[in-house]
């Protein structure tokens, strides 16, 4: 059984803690490196990377995504870097997905994926649920792609609070959030369930 440990870094220039334990901060580009440096000595050579911008924008570049992948990739380069490929550390909305815009989403996060590739990234992780996400992965770039679903985890409220993705919802927006959740809850949806990954 292969573990995988996720970190988080930030933008801001320094290390902040939330619900997670202070081994599970969100470090700055400096303390990523120390961190990982201390997982790769006790064994650990899989990270998933949640990278948090501090600017929050409908127009993202991906440019600092794509120099922490880097930077990480030159230091430690036999590591595997799973790399979280989703919208909501970056819209202003704290939405994994442009709500209502489906092609201005896929077109977004192919050009992270793109972004995280060319970077330096081993495997490709969306996470943000949309029905063509990984087949886009697949097509656009030549990396592993593994999807997963954050929300199904009990450390998703303190994963939102480091990556500062404040969800903002409208009564609508979130009735039809939580009739979601409940058909992806259900025990007869085992299709779906089957195609789910728990962290």
């Amino acid at each position: 059984m292969e573990l995988i440990q996720p970190i988080f870094v930030n933008q801001s220039g320094s290390t902040r803690e939330a619900g997670l334990g202070i081994a599970n901060s969100s470090y700055s580009q400096t303390d990523i490196i120390e961190r990982i440096q201390k997982d790769v000595d006790l064994g650990i050579d899989s990270f998933l990377l949640f990278i948090t911008p501090d600017t929050k924008t409908w127009l993202p570049t991906w440019d600092f995504q794509a120099e922490v992948v880097n930077k990480i990739k030159n230091k430690f380069p036999t590591i595997q870097l799973i790399v979280d490929v989703c919208l909501c550390s970056t819209l202003p909305d704290g939405h994994c997905r442009v709500i209502d815009k489906p092609d201005t989403s896929e077109s977004l996060l192919i050009d992270l994926g793109r972004k995280l590739e060319k970077a330096g990234a081993d495997v490709l992780a969306p996470s943000d649920m949309g029905d063509h996400t990984v087949t886009n992965l697949k097509q656009e770039t030549k990396k592993e792609v593994m999807a997963y679903v954050k929300w199904r985890s009990v450390f998703y409220s303190s994963f939102r609070d480091l990556a500062k993705a404040v969800l903002q919802v409208d009564v609508h927006i979130n009735f039809l959030w939580t009739m979601a959740l409940a058909w992806w809850l259900l025990p007869i949806n085992t299709r779906v369930r089957k195609q789910i990954t728990y962290f």
